[in-house]
């Protein structure tokens, strides 16, 4: 296994994959290295056997390794010289980063997390679920997909591993980043679309917004549906989930 492998020669990868930034600012690019290792990934991961767990998570770490390389590059970026946006927030707020969270439901969370160590679950699925240098606006996308994933056909017992990741999303020392990322868009809105009319930036963010409240909304009732409302996790039984909510 490579769990142990140094994040050197990631930080310099190239980046091709771009992203708007406002007006005046820098565009912020995604390397393009992170882009072909996120497809090798998915590909392969979906493909192995049982027995190549090997191979599974060799593939992960590439892509947690390469995310890492990201991240420390954020936790050093001077603001002051340079573009306040990073590649890992770029990379957060992307489509890349939901459908790498769907493919980490849909194809390691029932079949391949079981197998992993306590440091692998952490590094290799929780981190990109839970770890707190996540911008706010990524909690956003990590509920969503999660809520999402209610609705999708599977076995009881996925169901359950489901309501279990999303009471985990939920439970009360998160609310406060919940909250943030419910209003995360107004300023993320902001800076990626001040070429347009003010009218127009308004109704994207109002949009996104109150998807986002649709989504939090509908959590008790999916979740209370998906498990057949047997054994519902406290946090999110309908009357503790709204009381919770309004005391954040």
């Amino acid at each position: 296994m490579t769990s142990t492998r140094s994040v050197t020669g990631v930080s310099g990868m190239s980046s091709t994959s771009s992203s708007t930034a406002g007006e005046g600012s820098k565009p912020v690019s995604i390397p393009q290295q992170l882009i072909v290792l996120l497809q090798q990934a998915t590909r392969t991961v979906a493909e192995a056997q049982s027995h190549e767990i090997d191979t599974v998570v060799e593939q992960l770490t590439k892509v947690k390794l390469a995310v890492a390389a990201l991240e420390i590059e954020a936790q050093t970026h001077d603001a002051s010289q340079h573009n306040p946006r990073t590649r890992f927030q770029a990379f957060s707020q992307s489509r890349h980063f939901r459908s790498y969270l769907q493919f980490l439901i849909r194809e390691v969370l029932f079949e391949w997390r079981p197998c992993f160590s306590d440091q692998q679950k952490d590094n290799l699925f929780d981190f990109f679920f839970f770890s707190p240098t996540l911008p706010y606006i990524a909690c956003r996308t990590g509920i969503e997909v999660v809520t999402a994933a209610l609705k999708e056909p599977s076995a009881a017992a996925d169901r359950r591993e489901i309501a279990v990741l999303l009471h985990r999303l939920m439970m009360a020392d998160n609310r406060k980043q919940v909250i943030k990322a419910l209003w995360s868009d107004q300023d993320s809105e902001t800076c990626s679309v001040t070429k347009q009319p003010r009218q127009n930036m308004t109704t994207t963010v109002d949009q996104r917004f109150q998807g986002f409240l649709r989504c939090l909304c509908s959590i008790p009732s999916r979740v209370a549906n998906a498990v057949a409302g047997q054994d519902i996790p406290a946090t999110l039984e309908t009357s503790n989930f709204f009381k919770c909510r309004s005391s954040s």
